[in-house]
């Protein structure tokens, strides 16, 4: 008998080390990595004060919070999205954005789009990638029946 043998029950901390070196080692005690070609990213409808039109004329120390947790909310999302797994985009990647507007009122696609930048930014920052390298975009908007507002944004593969 060892002295290993008497010791207490491994604590979290030790369970947790003990993954990180099976994952290092790849002895298949954690669930291998995948190799994604596209995914999809579920955002919050765009902040107003990111709207192009409504900011005209104010200082942009106005938006800047704004600008910062929309990026922050890009980069989370993608962050979660990817998961533990890889993402092999090409060097032109496509991008599909679907606005699902909380309400009826009439909004200009390239308004939208415009307050997405910020989100496209922190997504592109979370991928490793330069944003101009999203070619083509597309932009389509749908009516959300649960009237809260969303933002879907589908990357690589055949969007």
């Amino acid at each position: 008998m060892t002295l290993e043998d008497l010791a207490f029950p491994p604590t979290a901390t030790d369970q947790l080390a003990a993954l990180k070196r099976a994952e290092r080692f790849n002895t298949g005690a954690i669930r291998k990595m995948q190799a994604l070609d596209h995914i999809t990213i579920v955002l919050p409808w765009p902040d107003s004060r990111l709207m192009p039109n409504r900011k005209n004329g104010r200082h942009w120390a106005g938006t800047q919070a704004a600008k910062a947790r929309a990026r922050m909310d890009g980069a989370m999302s993608a962050k979660q999205a990817v998961g533990r797994n890889t993402v092999c985009l090409p060097e032109q990647i496509p991008v599909k954005i679907t606005f699902a507007a909380p309400d009826r009122i009439r909004r200009d696609l390239d308004n939208l789009h415009a307050a997405m930048k910020a989100s496209l930014d922190g997504i592109a920052k979370a991928l490793g990638v330069d944003d101009s390298r999203f070619v083509p975009v597309t932009l389509d908007r749908v009516l959300d029946a649960k009237k809260e507002g969303f933002v879907m944004i589908e990357i690589g593969g055949a969007c």
